[in-house]
């Protein structure tokens, strides 16, 4: 499990999110989580909105299940908010699905919310291992 320590440099906003980036793509849930506030709010890239770290946990568990995430634009910093890029890859097949922005907002070094946007390829793809009704 990643997480951050006292030692180094000081950690802002974009390490906080590189850390959960590291930790979902080695499939670590629980260090992806380690950076996320018990209050996050999260909307998905079809529009789905989950409150609370459960249900973005659940999110997170289910989705790495079907699909994988292959960084396309690495984390950039702007004050608390940092976005990025991801190439999304169906886990049969490894095809090629689209490609999501997200943008995170930190508060005190643990995300507080996170929104993502389908900005090329397919949208509304039912994911059927994450909460009923959900679409990625």
């Amino acid at each position: 499990m990643l997480a951050l320590c006292a030692c180094g440099p000081r950690a802002d906003a974009k390490t906080v999110v590189e850390v959960f980036l590291s930790s979902r793509e080695a499939g670590d849930i629980d260090g992806a989580m380690s950076v996320v506030a018990p209050e996050v709010v999260m909307r998905a890239p079809n529009e789905l909105q989950y409150q609370g770290g459960g249900q973005v946990r659940q999110w997170l568990q289910a989705t790495l299940s079907e699909y994988v995430y292959k960084l396309s634009e690495p984390p950039a910093l702007n004050g608390n908010e940092v976005t990025w890029r991801d190439n999304l890859y169906s886990q049969s097949g490894f095809r090629w699905v689209g490609e999501i922005e997200w943008q995170a907002a930190v508060t005190d070094l643990k995300i507080s919310s996170i929104r993502g946007r389908v900005v090329r390829g397919a949208s509304g793809i039912i994911c059927p291992q994450c909460p009923p009704g959900t679409r990625i």
